[in-house]
């Protein structure tokens, strides 16, 4: 992910657990454009205010189905309620979570949107 990154000159990281909080929380403030996270850290991050839902352009949940698979769909569910209710998802990922967009806080589900500005 660095290399891509380095090579397209766009600010990458990951947050993931087992890592250092501290250290996550200095390099969002610092500003990325790209954040790839497990559940747990990323809430935690967007709970924290260290990465800003309202700096999120697009979120991308990939492989919905196997977090549904290892009980991760309240995580899921909590980072969505911090996210802007206009935000877009998958109308299949929303599918695969079962209900409706509306009892996620989305209105209508679209594409797939997850990278933060980091001029904001």
């Amino acid at each position: 992910m660095r290399a891509l990154g380095d090579y397209l000159q766009v600010k990458c990281h990951a947050c993931v657990g087992g890592t250092s909080v501290r250290e996550d929380a200095r390099i969002l403030g610092a500003g990325v454009h790209v954040v790839v996270g497990t559940p747990g850290r990323v809430y935690d991050m967007l709970r924290r205010r260290n990465l800003r839902a309202d700096s999120i352009k697009m979120f991308v949940l990939d492989e919905a189905d196997e977090m549904l698979s290892r009980g991760f769909k309240d995580q899921i569910y909590d980072i969505f309620q911090l996210l802007p209710p206009k935000l877009q998802v998958s109308a299949r990922w929303l599918k695969s979570f079962g209900g409706s967009g509306a009892a996620w806080g989305r209105s209508r589900p679209a594409s797939l949107h997850a990278a933060a500005d980091p001029s904001i």
